[in-house]
């Protein structure tokens, strides 16, 4: 759910937000902590395997009947 949550934020999650799973994923590499272009605070961001891992696992999207 995370990594899912991450990837609906293209301008980056906020630091705060699942704190615990976030860096279980970040040690995964498949997320990264950084600041958005002139910011001062750190966000969550996919990085190229947790975008990757996305696009396999999908984003969520129902299923067709």
């Amino acid at each position: 759910m995370a990594l899912r949550a991450c990837g609906h934020h293209p301008k980056g999650m906020r630091h705060e937000a699942h704190r615990k799973t976030m860096r279980l994923l970040q040690e995964q590499g498949l997320v990264e902590e950084r600041a958005p272009y002139r910011a001062r605070d750190l966000r969550w961001f996919l990085t190229p395997a947790g975008k990757e891992l996305l696009a396999e696992i999908g984003m969520g999207e129902p299923l067709e009947p």
